[in-house]
């Protein structure tokens, strides 16, 4: 069942699928029928899901669940997986590639690069530690909202920075 994201408790599970290129307006009303539609009739076993979803930053589709009542199962996750795949191959991106890294620039525009651009950025110091970039290992709305822009230095990209 389709419920508003602003409603899921703090401990909802989360699921973060990045963009492979920032959306247009045009594809985030797309991408917010289908969602739409298919949390209305997600199921796990035959239960309805209490789920929600949510765009961020025109480059982020965020899927959530409030496991209170029923918990997202193996096979409702490949179902997500597979919509989410679906609804990428659409739109001519993928919201399954985790070799990208989406950050901040320093006029506060979303920039998304491949990992490589990444590390040839810091090494020219044009990214440094201090620089925001999203965590997408997060697992709850909470994490969500308080630590999904973090500086690069607390992050797994710190390995990068020169030292």
């Amino acid at each position: 069942m389709l419920i508003s994201f602003d409603t899921l408790p703090k401990n909802a599970r989360i699921w973060i699928f990045p963009s492979s290129r920032l959306l247009s307006a045009s594809e985030v009303l797309k991408i917010e029928e289908h969602c739409s539609a298919f949390l209305q009739s997600w199921t796990a076993h035959k239960m309805d899901l209490d789920a929600a979803f949510k765009i961020i930053d025109h480059a982020f589709l965020v899927i959530s669940v409030d496991e209170k009542n029923t918990g997202a199962s193996g096979c409702s996750l490949d179902k997500l997986h597979q919509f989410v795949k679906e609804l990428g191959a659409e739109l001519s991106l993928s919201f399954l590639e985790r070799l990208n890294v989406t950050f901040l620039q320093e006029n506060g525009e979303t920039r998304i690069l491949p990992l490589k651009e990444i590390e040839q950025k810091i090494q020219h110091a044009e990214i440094n530690a201090s620089t925001k970039v999203y965590d997408i290992t997060l697992l709850s709305v909470e994490e969500l909202s308080s630590k999904f822009k973090v500086p690069l230095s607390t992050t797994w990209l710190n390995r990068y920075l020169m030292n």
